[in-house]
């Protein structure tokens, strides 16, 4: 596997495999509902999901920095890491507590690829400590290292329980999946979310936030506040134009046969291709 002191090996390399996985890859797994075994099968051969497994079990032995940078690349492709970053971390747990034993007998073929280990499971009911000791409807602050730290809850956006997180010292604020960078959005419907309740959200901290804030998205590269901006047109002018069409009568087909404006075309790179886009802004206006 390559490896240099920065990664940068490492990216490039992830960066090709994840080519040969388009856009197109993941909008047909996720309206089939099927796991991506041909994406997990080409990073596990390629040694990917073992770069923390120690060299004499069979991994490569690389720190967790590494770790970082191919799920880091895993997402800037538009791919999900989601279906192998717990490969990844969940043998951390044999790794630090594992017997010699249990190490010989597990790793090499988890690094081998014969042996998924994907999630663990806790038998024991939580201890009182470590239950959440705050919760909050709208807003909550707290202080850390001389800092105001401020969530707010935005409702009925990305989903029903988003929040925006201010760091007032370091004039960063973390949207979340409230936005996605350069491309659609994925507005979960099936848990509260709303296109309409977005642009409601987007709003309301584009009016909160100094010119020269850095925002931190859901998932792109970090932002500042014209390009959460230009993703609040984008929003608000894909919404008239499919609210125009269901007014002209137009099908959802329809639609999307005309597709998004030229402006937009660009945008649909990630796993929310243009077709998709337009049938989550038809539905949430249907559903209005």
């Amino acid at each position: 596997m390559p490896d240099d002191r920065n990664h940068t090996d490492v990216r490039d390399a992830v960066a090709r495999l994840c080519a040969d996985f388009p856009g197109q890859y993941w909008r047909d797994k996720d309206r089939q509902k099927q796991y991506p075994v041909e994406f997990v099968e080409a990073l596990t051969e390629g040694g990917y999901l073992s770069v923390l497994i120690p060299e004499e079990y069979g991994g490569a032995g690389m720190d967790i920095a590494a770790a970082c940078a191919i799920l880091e690349e895993i997402q800037r492709s538009g791919a999900n890491s989601g279906a192998c970053h717990a490969q990844m971390y969940t043998m951390g747990t044999l790794l630090r507590h594992g017997s010699d034993a249990q190490k010989r007998q597990y790793l090499p073929d988890i690094a081998g690829g014969k042996l998924r280990l994907q999630a663990f499971g806790v038998t024991e009911p939580s201890a009182p400590e470590a239950l959440p000791v705050i919760t909050f409807g709208d807003s909550v602050s707290i202080h850390f290292n001389g800092e105001e730290i401020r969530a707010i809850h935005l409702p009925h956006g990305h989903t029903d329980g988003d929040a925006v997180v201010y760091f007032s010292g370091s004039n960063v604020v973390h949207m979340g999946d409230d936005f996605f960078a350069g491309r659609f959005p994925f507005v979960d419907l099936s848990t509260g979310g709303s296109v309409q309740g977005l642009v409601v959200a987007v709003r309301s901290v584009l009016e909160q936030l100094p010119p020269d804030v850095k925002i931190i998205p859901g998932h792109g590269p970090l932002s500042g506040r014209e390009d959460l901006q230009v993703y609040l047109e984008m929003v608000e002018e894909s919404l008239e134009l499919v609210s125009a069409g269901i007014e002209a009568g137009k099908s959802l087909k329809e639609l999307q046969g005309a597709g998004m404006p030229d402006r937009w075309a660009d945008w649909g790179g990630g796993f929310i291709d243009s077709d998709r886009w337009i049938e989550i802004l038809y539905e949430s206006l249907q559903g209005s």
